[in-house]
């Protein structure tokens, strides 16, 4: 690579193989799922490895001054592209170059389908917490009212008690 040349990121498929990234667009939705696309350079294993898609005549439409390239799209959530950078980066599509599922993409799928799961059982806990929370308020306030009358009934019963030994002092006198 001559000094001044662009080093581009590469990409690395599930299937393990590998291909250039000249260019890519931004995320945008297709059919309701966030998609992006991605003009790759296949390597010679790649087009090896996928040859009815990649060997066939008209197969990578797309002419640049690095070779001939292809438009490729996946699903973003099956894309770690962390590194935003356009040199010395990778980009690691879990399914295979032709969208196949791999062992990476049912992981995803397992980790979306627990944490689907566990927002649920936190939704269900939060409701539940509300309601116990009212639950104490309703009981606080009936011990509450509980307590007046247990303290009005001990005021009676001094002032019948009070009020019995004076009249029992009054007739001894």
């Amino acid at each position: 690579m001559a000094l001044g040349d662009l080093r581009h990121k590469g990409i690395l498929f599930g299937c393990d193989s590998w291909a250039r990234v000249i260019e890519e667009t931004h995320p945008y939705q297709k059919k309701g799922v966030l998609m992006i696309q991605y003009l790759i350079l296949p390597t010679e294993e790649l087009k090896e490895a996928y040859p009815n898609i990649l060997q066939r005549p008209g197969a990578l439409p797309v002419q640049t001054k690095w070779g001939p390239c292809k438009w490729v799209e996946y699903p973003k959530h099956w894309v770690e592209d962390e590194n935003r950078s356009r040199r010395n980066a990778i980009v690691r599509i879990l399914c295979t170059f032709d969208g196949r599922r791999t062992n990476h993409t049912d992981r995803e799928e397992r980790l979306t389908r627990e944490l689907k799961r566990y927002q649920e059982e936190n939704e269900m806990l939060k409701l539940a917490s509300v309601v116990d929370a009212e639950e104490k308020e309703i009981i606080l306030k009936e011990k509450i009212k509980q307590a007046e009358m247990f303290a009005e009934l001990n005021d009676k019963m001094k002032g019948e008690i009070k009020g019995g030994k004076k009249d029992k002092d009054e007739e001894d006198s």
